[in-house]
Parts: structure tokens; C-alpha cells; sequence
């Protein structure tokens, strides 16, 4: 502080002006106020002086020395070295080197283009992270490049034992299926028929499935070489999301293994709110070879909106990158919530572009921070560890609206993301298979959810979605040009949900049958246990075959949701019938919150149903010989239904015993 040699000038870390301060984390370092000068020191505030350039004034060590200000040179790979002028006594000239950062810093060259100043930079005393910081490890991280490990997981190893289990269960349904038929109750046919009817319906759905999954393969274990990566474009679409939520999926997505300057990341905020600005000027200023493109979609409802859902918001980032000239091949699109699972998630989906020019996209596999036990089935391994594998050896893969890179040309193709849908993802991919194209599933995590819907209003809201969706498009949708391998696929989804309908009537005739004494199918308790029990064991086997190597706590949490969710799907299946082709229901935004509390009305139908089960079943034993003159099959039903829609009317208080500690 003589006036010769170096000095080191510290900022020292404030919060950022521009975030509320519950969003502020240590080290956001933009706001660098005066500090007082204390005996034989001084003073140094560092200043805005314009749209470029930064200044540090340095306060006079004595009266007659002056200030002088000394303006900072742009971005430098090393320290920031800068000259002052001559002070007046003659000491000569002073270099002061400041400290560099980790990464390279970038004053922006004009003022924003949202009408106010880009926020400050990260300061150079706070090291940011390296790259990969990955503190999000789920479990069934694949590393594709291991091909041995890859088919285990694609289920490649369990094929023949999957086949076999579906011979068996075909053998038994050819050998129940007329039984059934032939034992009609001709004295209660209102009972009989829509139970035989539900129980072919539930054969059929099996066959099905086996059918689809009787061949399974994955996208070849690829990834992109260095230096050959192409212009990425990544587009999150936000409503109203917590900020700090989307500030860890941009740095998830920013610290992947991939060039800096071939990521273009578009935000489109619905909500119209000032911290998502600030958030993505921050980011800027931290990552200056990166393109930032934030953008406002049009207002729902308006011409110039072609979608009111997230499809108008996707649609608008296409009209962005148009509109700035950014060649970017490939585009990615993210949820919000949904943070990258895989470090090299570009590098393995891009590949499968690039190695076939006929693939429109890639997708991965979805997880996301759960509860213990995931007790809302929210990462549904059958279906990512299982019948994706199966749709990618029939080319039926989806995109799932996360987690999925597509070709921009294929885009192009199908018009755009579509809008018809509630949701753009099913349709997008339908559009783009009737077209010729291709769709490829890479097993890797490329999406981790920061949150899931654990409360049953947000369940409810996010499955019934899916299902009016799927009904919808399946019934009104077209399906032209796809192959009937395709079509089977995807003739599964819609089963699925109107397999609803088939597992109440289930439930509800056997228990109707015991409490009135009479029974659907009229036949000896021996012909019973040979007809029925063969199919029930060959589906229950089925059913763990597909479920592969996940714990068997995963199929038996899988049937309680497709058994707790039934009135909620045949609500949603009438909605999407009488609604038609023309008007679909308004779209909501999942909660990305939790909202615990004990939801008895919402789980009164499953209530009524688990009261009449459990009353069938005690005014049979008390009037009825177990072995002679019960109905076990009936039973049978009744005694599966208490146990799957009771276990599911436990998660109506979910959370809870949590919340009041």
C-alpha cells in the first residue's frame, strides 16, 4: 500500500440485488458497496460506469494524490492486470493484479435486451464448483459403455424366460377362458357377464403385453467424440416454478460433458417474473461462452400463441432460436424440476442422432427424489427398465417431455410440437413414427426429478393427465403409417387404463356375489381350483418375469397404484370420450410442492369400495364353510382388493406424521 509493487484487490461477497434474499446462497458476489478506511488504509468500491466497463476508484492516500480510476479490461484467461496513472508525487506507476477465477469472466458488451442492466458477475474470490459435480447419484446408474452390463439391464438375459412365462399363461387362459364362459350364473346374468368379460379383458391385456415384450434391445452404447460436438439448443419452460429449483436444473445442465460454446439454453417463463431475468443474467456472467436466450411466450389465449400449455411455450423457443440465427441441430427439452441424472446425457443421445439420420429422438430414463420406498410409484421401473427396451425393439419409443434430445429436422417435420394434446410429448412422437422416422431409447438416467408428486391431489391431477391424454389419442388420434408392431405398443397404453373398469368389476361382483349367497360362475370348489388357479399362478409369474431384477416391493407398489387409481382413470376415460376430438379440459401445471394433510374426501370411493370387500368377506366366513361351501374364488378377488386398495387408502395421510415432528 506504498504506492510500489503489487496489490491484490478482494471484493468481499454481498447478496445478489436482483434474488429474494431466501434464494441467496453463499458466494453470489455482485454488489460491492464502499468500505471504510480505517489508519493507513484505503477505501476501494467498485462501480457500474456503463454496459461495459467496470471501475475501481481507489480514494486518496493523501489530500493532494486525487482518485484515479482505473477501468478493468475484459475477459482474460489469467489475472486481470491493470495500470494507474502517475500520482502526483511521483511514485511512479502501480500494477494491481486481481484474483482470477476458476472460470473466465465476460463483461457483456451492450445493456440487456430486457430494458434494465445484466446483473453483476460472480466475483473472482469465490471458486465456482468443477465440472461434474453430480450430487445426484440414483439408484440403476448405467454406464452403457459396459455393452455386458447394458443387456442385463435392457433385460436382453430374461427375453426366453419372459417368453416362456407368457406360453404358460396363454396354455392356462386356453384352458380357464371356456370354463369361464360355459360356467356363467344363468340366474344372475347381470353379475356373471361383466365379471367373465372383465376376466377375458384381464387375460387379454397379459397376452398383450407379452406379445410386445417378446423382443427388447437398446440404442447401441455410443457417445460423441471429442471436438465433433454439434450446436445443442436446451429449452426449459417454466410457470411459476421456485427459483432455486430452476437454478440447480440450469447448472445441471450447464456442467455437463459437453463444449460450453456449442449450448444454447433457452428460458421461457409464463410467469412473467423478474428473478428468472436476473437468474439467467447471473448465469451469463459465470458462464460467458455459453448463449442465454431467455424469452416471454405469448399470453394464453392469444393468435400468437400455438399451444396454451407447455406446447406454446416449447413452440416459441423454436421461434427464438430462428429469430437469432442459431443453427442448433439438436433440441433438448427439460422440465423445470427435472435436473440431468448423467454427466455424458448429451454425449450418448446425440450419438444416436448422429450414427442414424432416420432417429427423430432419444430418450432416457426418468427418476426422481422420493420419499423412502418411493410409496407413490413415481420412478415405475417396469415401465423405464422394461417396456421401454420392448418399444425400442418395435421403434414405439415416445418422447417422455424430459430427458429427450430431438433431431430440429424432425421437428420441422411434424410442424412443430403439437398442440392438439394436453400434453405435447405422446403426440409428438406418434406424429413423428407415422412419418417414417425413428425414436431410440438410451439407458441412462438423463432426468432426476427434484420433486414428485406425493400428496394425492397432485397424484391425482398428474395420472389423470396421462391417462385423458393417452384415451384421447388412442380413440380420436390418428394412427396412419405406423406398423402393427406399433400399433400393439401403443394399443397397451390405452389397455392399461381401461383395464380400470376391468379391475373394479373384479373387485365388486365376487364381493356383491358373497354378500347376496350367489355367485357369478356356478361350479364345484374342485373345478374352480383347476380352472382358475393355474392362469392366476402363470400371470402372477408373468407379472414378476417383467419386473425383472427391482425388488418385489416395486410390482407389489405398482399394483397399488394401477388398483387405487381406478376411478380415478374411469373418471379420466369419460372425460376424454364425451369431451371429443374438438375441446379437451384445461390444463394445470403438476404442483412442484407438497401439500400433506389426510384426504378422506378424496379417497371416499376407495373407501366405500374397501368397506364393501371387507363386508363380503366377514358375513361369508361367519355363514359359510371355508371348505365345503365357500366360494374361493370370490374370495379370492375380495381378499386381493383389501389388501391392494387398503394398503393405497394409507397414502391419503401420507406425510403427515412427518409434518408434525
Amino acid at each position: 500500500m506504498n504506492g510500489r509493487g503489487d496489490e491484490t484487490v478482494r471484493f468481499p461477497s454481498i447478496q445478489d440485488p436482483w434474488l429474494p434474499p431466501a434464494q441467496a446462497e453463499d458466494g453470489d458476489t455482485v454488489l460491492l458497496p464502499r468500505m471504510r478506511a480505517g489508519a493507513g488504509e484505503r477505501a476501494v468500491s467498485r462501480q457500474r460506469q456503463g454496459p461495459g466497463d467496470h471501475t475501481v476508484r481507489l480514494p486518496p492516500v493523501r489530500a493532494s494524490a486525487g482518485e484515479r480510476v482505473v477501468p478493468l479490461p475484459r475477459h482474460c484467461l489469467s489475472d486481470h492486470t491493470v495500470r494507474l496513472p502517475p500520482v502526483r508525487t511521483g511514485a511512479g506507476e502501480m500494477t494491481i493484479p486481481t484474483i482470477a477465477s476458476p472460470r473466465t469472466w465476460t463483461v457483456p458488451r451492450q445493456q440487456s435486451q430486457y430494458g434494465r442492466p445484466f446483473a453483476a458477475p460472480a466475483l473472482p474470490q469465490f471458486k465456482r464448483p468443477a465440472k461434474r459435480r453430480w450430487a445426484v447419484r440414483t439408484s440403476g446408474m448405467l454406464p452403457v459403455t459396459d455393452r455386458q452390463l447394458a443387456e442385463e439391464i435392457a433385460g436382453l438375459a430374461r427375453v426366453r424366460r419372459i417368453r416362456w412365462a407368457g406360453l404358460a399363461v396363454v396354455a392356462c387362459a386356453a384352458w380357464y377362458l371356456p370354463w369361464l364362459v360355459s360356467s356363467a350364473n344363468p340366474a344372475v346374468p347381470w353379475l356373471a357377464w361383466p365379471f367373465i368379460v372383465a376376466n377375458v379383458a384381464l387375460v387379454l391385456a397379459v397376452m398383450l403385453s407379452w406379445i410386445n415384450n417378446w423382443c427388447r434391445s437398446a440404442g447401441p452404447p455410443i457417445e460423441v467424440v471429442a471436438g465433433a460436438e454439434p450446436m445443442v439448443a436446451v429449452i426449459i419452460p417454466t410457470a411459476g416454478e421456485p427459483i432455486a429449483m430452476l437454478r440447480r436444473t440450469l447448472l445441471s445442465v450447464l456442467d455437463q460433458v459437453w463444449p460450453d460454446d456449442k449450448l444454447c439454453v433457452l428460458v421461457g417463463d409464463d410467469s412473467l417474473r423478474v428473478e428468472v431475468w436476473a437468474l439467467v443474467d447471473r448465469l451469463q456472467w459465470e458462464y460467458p461462452t455459453v448463449r442465454f436466450l431467455p424469452y416471454h411466450p405469448p399470453p394464453r389465449g392469444s393468435a400468437d400463441r400455438r399451444g396454451d400449455a407447455k406446447a406454446g411455450n416449447l413452440n416459441e423457443a423454436l421461434k427464438v432460436l430462428d429469430a437469432h440465427h442459431i443453427a442448433a441441430e439438436f433440441i433438448e427439452t427439460r422440465d423445470v424440476d427435472d435436473m440431468v441424472g448423467d454427466p455424458m446425457f448429451l454425449r450418448l443421445t446425440v450419438a444416436q442422432m448422429l450414427a442414424d439420420g432416420r432417429v427423430a429422438y432419444a430418450q432416457t430414463i426418468k427418476e426422481a427424489l422420493v420419499a423412502p420406498g418411493d410409496p407413490f410409484g413415481n420412478n415405475d421401473p417396469m415401465f423405464y427398465r422394461g417396456s421401454m427396451f420392448a418399444r425400442h425393439a418395435s421403434n414405439a419409443v415416445f418422447p417422455c417431455g424430459s430427458g429427450v434430445v430431438w433431431r430440429r429436422r424432425a421437428l420441422e417435420d411434424i410442424g412443430d410440437f403439437p398442440a392438439w394434446n394436453l400434453v405435447e410429448d405422446l403426440q409428438s412422437g406418434i406424429e413423428a413414427l407415422r412419418r417414417g422416422w425413428r425414436g431410440a431409447y438410451v439407458p441412462i438416467i438423463g432426468a432426476v426429478g427434484q420433486t414428485a408428486p406425493e400428496d394425492i391431489p397432485n397424484v391425482y391431477k398428474q395420472r389423470g393427465t396421462w391417462a385423458i391424454d393417452t384415451v384421447r389419442l388412442l380413440v380420436y388420434g390418428s394412427m396412419r403409417g405406423l406398423t402393427l408392431r406399433q400399433r400393439l405398443q401403443f394399443l397397451e397404453l390405452g389397455v392399461f387404463y381401461f383395464l380400470s373398469v376391468a379391475n373394479l368389476i373384479c373387485f365388486v361382483t365376487p364381493a356383491v356375489g358373497l354378500l347376496l349367497g350367489t355367485y357369478p360362475v356356478v361350479g364345484t370348489n374342485a373345478e374352480y381350483a383347476a380352472h382358475f388357479w393355474p392362469v392366476t399362478v402363470a400371470i402372477e409369474f408373468f407379472l414378476i418375469t417383467l419386473n425383472g431384477r427391482a425388488r418385489w416391493e416395486s410390482l407389489f407398489r405398482t399394483r397399488q397404484m394401477w388398483a387405487g387409481l381406478a376411478p380415478i382413470f374411469v373418471v379420466a376415460i369419460f372425460k376424454a370420450l364425451v369431451n371429443g376430438p374438438n375441446r379437451k379440459p384445461v390444463y394445470k401445471v403438476t404442483r412442484k410442492s407438497h401439500e400433506y394433510a389426510w384426504y378422506w374426501r378424496a379417497t371416499l370411493p376407495q373407501a366405500l369400495i374397501l368397506v364393501l370387500l371387507v363386508a363380503a368377506i366377514v358375513k361369508s366366513v361367519l355363514t359359510n364353510s371355508i371348505l365345503q361351501s365357500l366360494d374361493l374364488g370370490s374370495a379370492y378377488w375380495a381378499t386381493l382388493g383389501i389388501i391392494l386398495i387398503g394398503s393405497f387408502l394409507s397414502k391419503s395421510w401420507f406425510g403427515l406424521r412427518r409434518t408434525r415432528r
